[in-house]
């Protein structure tokens, strides 16, 4: 069933790349209709895949999952019947709680994955310095998107934006508050969460909550980047750091 994971995956993953369009460019009534269309089709796969899961023994998810596909289900029924017009508009809009759907699918998917951080092609400090370099680009990327300020921005000045926000130095060449539009301000913010807590440290603990273990080499690995003393306290540091 591994397929069916990187299937999940890969449409939450493809989700997400549209969901970032969509919120970084001004669309035409049809793109933003595809756009629309695309989304209710990636939901009720997930949903699908989902319920699949259930009724298949050897895929049924674990207690530490239950609570997330029970948020997916009540935000969909509420998303479904404020689109039917069969209840209200909830509040922030339709669009908003969507997109939450979308994110809420995601951090499934992603944290069921069997991350593997081999040792033999990085070791810790690699590991660490590479997480952080592709998280600054994409960083970068994101608030590069025309809707992400008002008056456009270099890629110098959106690198070294990103960079301050990951490294958290509150260093910054231009306003954050006016430069910026409420959704390349949200970006930065979960820049800098991210790059708080460090993207290694926070995926391989959420991976090991919710798969309910992980590799002797993970361990490792994780022993290292977090500076633990012993192995049996790697997820006990890493609890501390995000709690």
């Amino acid at each position: 069933m591994k397929v069916l994971r990187r299937i999940a995956f890969w449409l939450s993953t493809i989700s997400i790349i549209i969901i970032l369009l969509d919120l970084g460019f001004d669309q035409t009534p049809f793109i933003q209709d595809l756009i629309d269309g695309t989304y209710l089709i990636v939901l009720s796969l997930g949903l699908i895949l989902i319920v699949f899961r259930y009724l298949t023994p050897s895929e049924r998810p674990r207690k530490n999952v239950w609570f997330l596909d029970l948020l997916f289900l009540l935000v969909f029924i509420l998303v479904t019947l404020a689109y039917l017009d069969w209840i209200a508009a909830p509040v922030f809009g339709i669009p908003t709680w969507i997109h939450l759907l979308i994110w809420i699918f995601f951090f499934r998917e992603f944290f069921l994955l069997d991350i593997n951080l081999n040792r033999r092609y990085l070791n810790p400090a690699q590991f660490f310095i590479t997480s952080f370099i592709l998280m600054t680009l994409l960083g970068a990327l994101v608030l590069m998107l025309p809707r992400a300020t008002y008056e456009g921005i270099s890629f110098l000045d959106a690198l070294f934006t990103a960079t301050s926000a990951v490294c958290v130095t509150g260093l910054i060449v231009v306003d954050t508050g006016t430069y910026f539009t409420p959704f390349g301000q949200t970006s930065i913010v979960i820049l800098i969460q991210l790059g708080g807590l460090g993207i290694m440290t926070l995926t391989s603990y959420f991976s090991y909550f919710f798969r309910g273990g992980t590799t002797y080499e993970n361990q490792l690995l994780l022993k290292d980047m977090t500076n633990a003393d012993k192995i049996a306290e790697v997820f006990e540091t890493l609890k501390k750091i995000l709690l």
